[in-house]
C-alpha cells in the first residue's frame, strides 16, 4: 500500500547543477505519489533532477555558496509558489539552510540538524574523534601540515593507506597510496581553494580498512531513531569506493547499532546515513563517513518498505515522527544509466556489469521507470555535453 501524507505538503527541492543527481527523481516521485505538490529548484535545469513528470514547477535560484541570499530569495518567491516543506539534498544547499535557518520565513518548514551537529557530521576528524569517544570503531586518522608530517602518519596507519579531504563529499579528492614517495608527491602538489563544501587545504592520511561497505540510513527527531535500515553496497562509482549504484537491504545488527550510536551523540533531527567498511578479517563494522542529509541510495528506502521522502515530510511540518522500523531485507536498486555504461571501462568483466544492471531479478528495482523518462533523456544530454567539452567542442553547462 503507498504512503499517504495527512497533511497537504507542497514542497520545494533544494538542489544544484549536479551530474547523477539521483536524489531529486526519488523524492519527487516518492513526495508526488504520496499526495503532495513538488517543485525543484537550482541554478541551471541541466540533469536528471529537473525533468521528473512528479515534479510541478522548476525554480531558478542562485548557487547557495551565499546561504544568506539564497535563503532570502527562497522567502522571496515562497509566497507565490506556496512552499510550506523545504528537503535541501546535497551539501551545498543543506549547509546553506542549516547555517541560515534563523532567516527562514515561518512557513516554510525543514527537518534540520543543529548547525554544531552539522559542522561535525562534515569533518572527516572530527567524526573518527566523535567514533573513539563513544566506543565506535574507526580508522587511524590523522591530519599532517607537511609532507614529513604525512610520512609518519603513514607509519602509523601502514601502506597502503587513504589520503582524503577533511571536510568534502563522496569520492572528490580521495585517493590510495602504496609508497612513501607517492605520498609526499601528494602533499608537494598546488591545492585548489576551497568552498563551503569542499576543503582541499586539509589532507587528511587515514588507514585503509579491507572490507565491505555497509550503511545505517536513518531518519531522526530530536536525537531518537524514528526509522532506520541497513544497505551493502554491492557496486559503487567510483568502482573502488564512492556512492553505491547497486545497492540492497540487509540486517546487520552490528552497522544498525553503531550507527544509531554516533546519530544520538549528534543528537540528530532529520535523515542522516553513516558510512561503514567491514573488515573482511574481523567482521567489525569501521566508521568512516557520515552523510548528514538525504543520501544517493533515498530510493532503495522506499521499495524495501520505508518512505523516507515522505517520513521527512510528516517531521518537517509536525516536528515528529511515528517510529517505522519493519523493512524488507533482500530488496535491491539500482541505477543503470549512467553507471551501467561507466562500469563497464572500469571492468575486466562486461558480462557481468551487464547482468548486475540489466538482467531482470526478483526484488530489484531501477531508477529507470518507463513511464517517468524525463530524468534519464536528460542526464543522457547532460553526459553528452560534458564529453563535449572534454574533447573541446564546448562549454561544460
Amino acid at each position: 500500500m503507498k504512503t499517504r501524507l495527512l497533511d497537504p505538503v507542497r514542497a520545494l527541492l533544494l538542489t544544484t547543477c549536479t551530474p547523477d543527481d539521483t536524489k531529486v527523481p526519488a523524492c519527487a516521485r516518492s513526495i508526488h505519489a504520496a499526495g503532495g505538490e513538488v517543485d525543484v529548484a537550482g541554478e541551471r535545469f541541466f540533469g536528471q533532477a529537473y525533468w521528473s513528470r512528479a515534479i510541478r514547477n522548476r525554480v531558478r535560484l542562485p548557487h547557495p555558496r551565499d546561504g544568506a541570499a539564497y535563503v532570502d530569495e527562497i522567502n522571496r518567491l515562497a509566497p507565490s509558489y506556496g512552499w510550506n516543506v523545504l528537503l535541501p539534498l546535497n551539501d551545498y544547499t543543506m549547509h546553506a539552510v542549516v547555517t541560515n535557518r534563523n532567516r527562514l520565513a515561518p512557513a516554510l518548514r525543514a527537518a534540520l540538524p543543529d548547525p554544531e551537529a552539522w559542522h561535525v557530521s562534515r569533518d572527516k576528524l572530527r567524526i573518527t574523534e566523535l567514533a573513539n569517544r563513544i566506543g565506535v570503531a574507526a580508522p587511524l586518522t590523522f591530519c599532517p601540515q607537511d609532507e614529513q608530517e604525512a610520512a609518519e602518519a603513514a607509519r602509523a596507519t601502514g601502506y597502503p593507506c587513504v589520503v582524503k579531504l577533511r571536510r568534502g563529499c563522496g569520492a572528490v579528492g580521495r585517493r590510495y597510496v602504496s609508497s612513501e614517495a607517492e605520498l609526499k608527491a601528494i602533499f608537494r602538489e598546488g591545492r585548489k581553494p576551497s568552498d563551503t563544501v569542499f576543503d582541499f587545504e586539509q589532507l587528511l592520511v587515514q588507514q585503509w580498512i579491507d572490507g565491505e561497505p555497509r550503511d545505517a540510513c536513518a531518519i531522526f527527531a530530536h536525537g531518537e531513531p524514528r526509522s532506520v535500515y541497513v544497505q551493502k553496497k554491492l557496486r559503487t562509482w567510483p568502482v573502488d569506493g564512492g556512492r553505491a549504484t547497486i545497492v540492497e537491504t540487509i540486517e546487520d545488527p552490528a552497522v544498525r547499532e553503531a550507527g544509531l550510536a554516533i546519530m544520538r551523540a549528534l543528537r540528530w533531527h532529520g535523515p542522516i546515513q553513516t558510512e561503514f567498511r567491514v573488515e573482511r578479517r574481523t567482521g567489525k563494522p569501521y566508521l568512516l563517513d557520515i552523510n548528514g542529509r538525504t543520501w544517493a541510495a533515498i530510493a532503495l528506502s522506499v521499495a524495501a518498505g520505508l518512505d523516507f521522502p515522505a517520513m521527512y515530510c510528516r517531521l518537517a511540518l509536525t516536528g515528529e515522527l511515528e517510529p517505522s522500523f519493519d523493512y524488507q531485507p533482500g530488496v535491491r536498486f539500482r541505477w543503470p544509466f549512467p553507471f551501467a555504461l561507466l562500469s563497464l571501462t572500469r571492468s575486466s568483466d562486461r558480462l557481468q556489469v551487464l547482468k548486475d544492471f540489466l538482467l531482470p531479478a526478483a526484488n530489484t528495482f531501477s531508477d529507470l521507470r518507463w513511464d517517468d523518462l524525463g530524468p534519464a533523456l536528460a542526464e543522457l544530454l547532460f553526459a553528452a555535453l560534458r564529453a563535449g567539452r572534454l574533447f573541446g567542442l564546448g562549454p561544460w553547462p
